[in-house]
């Protein structure tokens, strides 16, 4: 027995030639479905075969604005992995013994060639840095495999990590959220692979309905009003509604400035309703949280999102 001789860490996740850094998640599944049946009464099975695969794969990542703009910032927020020339590719990164990271070609690659690349949450807490967290759904193209792997490759070599974001101003419906603590947003894509003939890898990638969900949560208990949310909810529009995540500023403390237009700016269109209007326990702050359901209004996208935007 030889013991451990290679362990690997994650790397930057590469979007045809657009490298997106800050990644601090990341996973790929096969999905292998083999069967084992008992049958003629006998408690042990005399056939085991493969019958499907159904790989999956996702990664998180802090760089949220670079994230939205290579993946797409309109409905669906998706992109089809078949449009990538170069495919979606995850980095297997080795570890270096007794030092840090290996350098050069001995690395492992996973490329996806077909497929769906998709929004799950973007999440930003108080005082912490807004992540954002996509699935990848890979298919077959009838020639390449879902995920092929290959040795001895490099690491990208334009890996940057310089954004990061949190908790701007919320407003709905002209309503300010003060005292916000967190706000959660599903992008609600319900999407499927589908596949024929008893093949073992699905052909066909779709996005059956979009639905984006967003959550909001703070310790002000005035959010449940007739001047703010009221109890039967309330409608809100893309014109009147503003949730921003601040910039923050590199090598220092603070924010980039709000007339600077680095900051993310999502409206949206739905109904606001309260869903816990008070929860406290102990001594701790009572909290609030308010659900906005999206829709489109038959003129704007649920979510309308800029990644140039000041701060107003």
């Amino acid at each position: 027995m030889a013991g451990i001789t290679a362990v690997h860490t994650l790397c930057a996740v590469v979007s045809n030639t657009t490298v997106i850094g800050g990644i601090t998640a990341q996973r790929l599944g096969v999905g292998s479905d083999v069967r084992a049946t008992p049958t003629s009464g006998e408690a042990e099975p005399r056939f085991a075969s493969l019958y499907k695969q159904t790989p999956t794969g996702g990664f998180t990542t802090v760089n949220v604005a670079a994230a939205l703009d290579a993946f797409g910032i309109v409905s669906p927020y998706s992109k089809s992995i078949a449009d990538l020339a170069a495919g979606l590719i995850f980095y297997a990164q080795l570890m270096d013994e007794g030092s840090t990271r290996t350098a050069g070609a001995a690395h492992r690659s996973y490329t996806l060639t077909e497929g769906i690349v998709l929004p799950r949450t973007l999440s930003a807490a108080h005082q912490d840095d807004a992540t954002i967290s996509y699935e990848t759904m890979p298919t077959w193209d009838g020639t390449n495999d879902p995920i092929a792997e290959a040795d001895s490759v490099a690491l990208p070599t334009t890996i940057t990590d310089a954004e990061r974001f949190t908790l701007g101003p919320v407003a709905l419906e002209s309503v300010d959220l003060s005292q916000l603590r967190g706000i959660d947003i599903s992008f609600g894509i319900v999407a499927q692979t589908d596949g024929s003939d008893s093949e073992i890898w699905d052909r066909h990638a779709h996005i059956v309905s979009i639905i984006p969900v967003l959550t909001f949560r703070g310790v002000n208990v005035a959010w449940l009003a007739d001047a703010a949310i009221p109890l039967l909810g309330l409608a809100v529009t893309h014109a009147n509604t503003a949730i921003y995540l601040r910039k923050r500023a590199i090598g220092g403390t603070g924010f980039v400035a709000d007339i600077t237009a680095e900051h993310i700016l999502i409206t949206a269109a739905g109904v606001a309703t309260v869903q816990n209007a008070f929860d406290a326990t102990g001594n701790a702050l009572a909290t609030c949280d308010v659900q906005l359901t999206c829709y489109g209004d038959d003129t704007n996208d649920p979510l309308v999102i800029s990644t140039t935007s000041a701060i107003t």
